[in-house]
C-alpha cells in the first residue's frame, strides 16, 4: 500500500517540477534520493525511541537522546550535501530566447518586460511547455538573465495593476497601457500582434510568442501637464484613450487648494534616478518650472517622499505610478518606504512584554515563602539533639 501510494505521487512530482528539459531519469533518481532520506530519518528517530523506551535511569536517556541528536543533525547534513542538483544553472540564467536580441542593461537601469497573462504555450510534454514557457520569458524565468519581470512574481498583486492591465488586454489597448507605464519589452501570441498590427522585434523558437518593443517614457521624468480625476474608473479611461498625450499625466484624488492647473508647454527638464534599492530611490531633478516628477514605480501605502529634506506628499498618478509636485530649480527627491503600522505594533508589542514582566514580578512578589516539609523538619530536629 504505501509502495502504490509513494509511486501514485511519482507524476504530481513530475509535473510540478519546473526542469525545463531536463531528463525523467534526473527526476527519478531526485524523487530516489529524497525518499532513502526520508528513510534514514524515520530509522534515527525510530532507534530514539526505542533507546529511550530501554533506558531505566534519566541519564541513560539523556545520553540516548544527545546520541539520536548527533545522528539526526549528521544525517542531515551528510543528505543536504549528496542532493543532486534537477536544474541547469546555464538553463536558469541564460536570457531566454526571445529575448536573445535585446541585451539587457545594468542596474537601475534594468530593461522591464511583461508577459500576456492570457497567453499560454504548448508542448508535447511537461519539460516542452517548461522549455517553451522559459524561452518566452514567462514566469520569472528572465530575471536571473538581468530583466525585470511587470508586475512581479509575487501572488500579493496590487488590484489595481491587475485590474488595469485586465481591462487593457480585453479591449485591445494593453501595449498603449504599457508604454505609458514605461515598460520596454511585451510578450503576446503571435496573432494578437499581427491583429494589431505591431512592430514584431523577435519571435519565440515554438512561434506562439511574439516580442515587441514598447517604451515610451522613461522610469523617472518631469511632467508639465496634468489632469485631476476623481477616481480609478475615471483615470483607466483616460489612460487607455485612443488619442492620450504621453506628455500628459493624470493623477487621481482631489487637487490641493493651491493646486495650479497643468498646462504647461515643451520640455520641462530632467529627471533621473541617483540611488537605488529596495525600500529607497533617490531622484535628481531640474525644473524649469513647477511640475511634477513622474517616477513609474508602483504606489503602495507606506511610501514617503521628501523634495530637498522637507516632506512632500506623493499623489497616485496614471492609476498605478506615484508622482510628487516639483517646484522650480534643482532639486533632491527622496522616497522611502516604510511599513504601515510597523511603529505602532513594535510599541503594542514593548508594552505587552511590559505587562507581562511586571505580571510575572508581581506575582513573584508576592508569592508567600516555601514553608519547611514536615520530613524536613524531623530531620533537623533529630540533627539537632543528635549533638551534645
Amino acid at each position: 500500500m504505501i509502495a502504490s501510494a509513494c509511486a501514485a505521487l511519482v507524476d504530481p512530482v513530475r509535473a510540478a517540477s519546473l526542469l525545463g528539459g531536463l531528463e525523467v531519469g534526473r527526476v527519478e533518481r531526485a524523487l530516489a534520493h529524497s525518499s532513502a532520506g526520508g528513510a534514514s530519518a524515520g530509522a534515527a528517530t525510530l532507534g530514539l525511541a526505542v533507546a529511550l523506551g530501554l533506558a531505566r535511569s534519566s541519564a541513560r536517556r539523556r545520553l540516548a537522546l544527545f546520541g539520536a541528536t548527533i545522528v539526526l543533525v549528521v544525517q542531515g547534513g551528510a543528505h543536504a550535501l549528496e542532493l543532486e542538483a534537477v536544474a541547469d544553472r546555464v538553463d536558469l540564467s541564460r536570457p531566454p530566447a526571445l529575448l536573445a536580441d535585446v541585451p539587457p542593461v545594468a542596474a537601475p537601469a534594468r530593461l522591464r518586460t511583461y508577459r500576456a497573462a492570457r497567453h499560454t504555450v504548448g508542448g508535447a510534454t511537461i519539460f516542452d511547455r517548461i522549455a517553451n514557457l522559459r524561452d518566452s520569458a514567462g514566469e520569472n524565468f528572465a530575471y536571473p538573465a538581468g530583466y525585470d519581470h511587470v508586475p512581479g512574481y509575487d501572488p500579493a498583486l496590487s488590484t489595481r495593476f491587475t485590474e488595469l492591465l485586465s481591462t487593457a488586454e480585453g479591449d485591445g489597448t494593453v501595449v498603449q497601457v504599457l508604454r505609458l507605464l514605461g515598460v520596454e519589452l511585451i510578450v503576446l501570441p503571435v496573432e494578437v500582434a499581427r491583429t494589431h498590427t505591431l512592430q514584431v522585434r523577435a519571435v519565440s523558437p515554438d512561434g506562439t510568442s511574439a516580442l515587441v518593443l514598447a517604451r515610451v517614457r522613461p522610469r523617472a521624468s518631469l511632467v508639465r501637464r496634468w489632469e485631476w480625476v476623481p477616481d480609478d474608473a475615471a483615470a483607466s479611461v483616460r489612460l487607455r484613450s485612443a488619442n492620450r498625450d504621453p506628455s500628459q499625466i493624470v493623477i487621481t484624488g482631489a487637487p490641493g487648494a493651491d493646486e495650479r492647473p497643468g498646462e504647461g508647454a515643451g520640455t520641462p527638464g530632467a529627471c533621473t534616478i541617483d540611488e537605488q534599492r529596495p525600500e529607497r530611490i533617490d531622484l535628481h531633478c531640474r525644473s524649469s518650472e513647477p511640475a511634477y516628477a513622474l517616477l513609474l514605480d508602483a504606489w503602495a501605502p507606506g511610501w514617503e517622499a521628501t523634495v530637498d529634506g522637507r516632506p512632500a506628499r506623493i499623489e497616485r498618478a496614471e492609476v498605478v505610478a506615484r508622482a510628487v509636485a516639483v517646484p522650480t530649480g534643482e532639486h533632491l527627491i527622496s522616497l522611502r518606504y516604510r511599513t504601515p503600522g510597523l511603529r505602532a505594533g513594535l510599541a503594542v508589542s514593548g508594552l505587552a512584554w511590559c505587562a507581562w514582566l511586571a505580571l510575572y514580578l508581581l506575582l513573584r512578589r508576592g508569592r508567600p515563602p516555601s514553608s519547611p516539609t514536615p520530613a524536613s523538619s524531623a530531620a533537623a530536629s533529630t540533627t539537632s539533639t543528635s549533638h551534645p
